[in-house]
């Protein structure tokens, strides 16, 4: 049996009113399509979805990938709150 790849799994756990639009949000997230008549449903509505990343593509720098400038603003912001 083969595997799929993936490199991520997303979990979504929606809450709120009866009737407000979470099944249709959800189907969204996770199928990239639009729901437009849903039974409703009351409280919660939970789902998945598999992330595949693309291979990164080489570039003509050094090949260390990320400049260092660049990590350290990151970094920064994770620090901050700011992300």
């Amino acid at each position: 049996m083969a595997s799929l790849p993936w490199h991520y799994v997303l979990k979504f756990i929606i809450t709120g009113d009866a009737a407000f639009g979470k099944s249709s949000l959800l189907v969204r997230l996770t199928d990239q399509r639009f729901l437009a008549n849903s039974d409703p449903t009351l409280g919660a509505e939970f789902g998945s979805t598999l992330i595949t990343l693309p291979a990164p593509e080489p570039t003509a720098s050094s090949g260390a990938g990320t400049p260092p400038a660049q990590t350290q603003h990151y970094k920064e912001l994770l620090l901050e709150g700011g992300w």
